[in-house]
């Protein structure tokens, strides 16, 4: 683990500032293409987290990585008290550059906090070598819209597309509560989706990635077989703007993932569309309900098919078998939690956080000093 501390202390000083080239994504051999996702690991808000959040994802990627093609980045990077922002990101994807492993991000509600910093942040992000983020375009809500091809395994022909929506921070165009997709972005979607079935002269299977999750996961846990846990309540949007509904009108996207609340890491199919939550894969924040403990959702599909493969990899290197939910009307939620405009703190206490600074700063320079 030393090893790949001081590679973070020197990776953070030889950020390679230039565009690398990058291979097209594409099947494997076998037909499969697996995604690791990420979700809600909280860097840089308190020091001793941070340390566990990097044994983590060491555990993750030693685990998982060998069949990994790709990793996405589900939002809340960063803690919402994060004292150095640039490091902490530097941080929190240092895993990826280390075992050589493409991946992406798109932004979360905590990742809002340092909203000056956002467009710095995607354009460095987007210099490093395994780095496939993109900046969206500027006249539509969020700075993460974007997609990616993934080619056929024996083929240059597209078989998948992968799409990352910027959920923003809270309320909704304007409507109290949680982030959501606005509407110019279901717009921007629309146009994209038609024009890639008009370059194919077909409809491409995609699957969809962004931070806060749809009302529609109201819907197939109160009525859906789902797998997994809901230990606390969905904070979704606060209105639907449609985009499940888009969803099922294109006709392409038949996998969404999201991460925001910690307690919850279901799966079920809704219409034809699986609706899922990423386990909490950090330490920042307040933690996933026991017996669940912090881990990684992986997602397996294949060439030509809509069937997901999925499960969870747990900090301890277990492969869980998630838990089967029938519907029940003890347990049903129907309307989405409301964005609470002060923010809370880890269990650890604001007091913890602002003496992290002070830990961090002197860590962080010590070990540079002895590099």
């Amino acid at each position: 683990m030393f090893e790949k501390f001081f590679g973070f202390i020197l990776f953070s000083f030889l950020i390679f500032q230039y565009s690398f080239a990058k291979e097209p994504l594409r099947f494997r051999k076998d037909g499969t293409f697996q995604i690791m996702q990420l979700t809600d690991l909280h860097y840089g808000g308190y020091f001793p987290e941070d340390v566990q959040s990097d044994l983590a994802q060491q555990t993750y990627f030693e685990t998982e990585g060998e069949n990994t093609d790709f990793v996405v980045f589900t939002g809340d990077i960063l803690a919402v008290f994060c004292q150095i922002p640039i490091v902490a990101w530097q941080r929190a994807v240092y895993f990826t550059n280390f075992y050589q492993k493409n991946y992406a991000v798109t932004f979360g509600n905590h990742d809002y906090t340092e909203f000056y910093l956002l467009d710095k942040l995607i354009t460095m992000d987007m210099e490093y070598e395994y780095s496939y983020s993109q900046k969206g375009p500027e006249n539509i809500h969020g700075v993460s819209n974007y997609y990616l091809e993934v080619l056929g395994s024996d083929s240059n022909e597209t078989q998948l597309i992968l799409y990352f929506f910027d959920t923003g921070d809270s309320d909704c165009e304007g409507v109290l509560g949680w982030g959501c997709v606005f509407h110019n972005q279901i717009e921007w979607y629309k146009n994209i989706s038609n024009y890639l079935k008009e370059k194919n002269n077909r409809t491409i299977p995609a699957l969809a990635f962004f931070h806060i999750p749809l009302p529609e996961y109201l819907d197939v846990w109160n009525n859906n077989i789902c797998y997994g846990f809901k230990e606390e309540t969905t904070c979704c949007w606060s209105q639907n703007t449609g985009l499940y509904q888009t969803f099922l009108e294109q006709g392409d996207v038949y996998g969404v993932f999201v991460g925001h609340d910690h307690k919850n890491d279901f799966i079920g199919n809704y219409n034809g569309i699986y609706l899922a939550y990423g386990r909490k894969s950090g330490f920042g924040c307040y933690e996933p309900e026991l017996p669940t403990v912090q881990g990684t959702r992986i997602i397996k599909v294949q060439e030509n098919s809509r069937e997901i493969e999925s499960w969870i990899r747990n900090k301890n290197g277990i492969k869980e078998i998630q838990k089967i939910h029938y519907p029940d009307e003890k347990d049903t939620q129907n309307y989405c939690l409301e964005h609470n405009p002060n923010p809370i703190p880890s269990s650890n206490g604001s007091k913890i956080h602002i003496s992290s600074f002070f830990l961090f700063s002197f860590s962080f320079f010590f070990f540079s000093f002895f590099l």
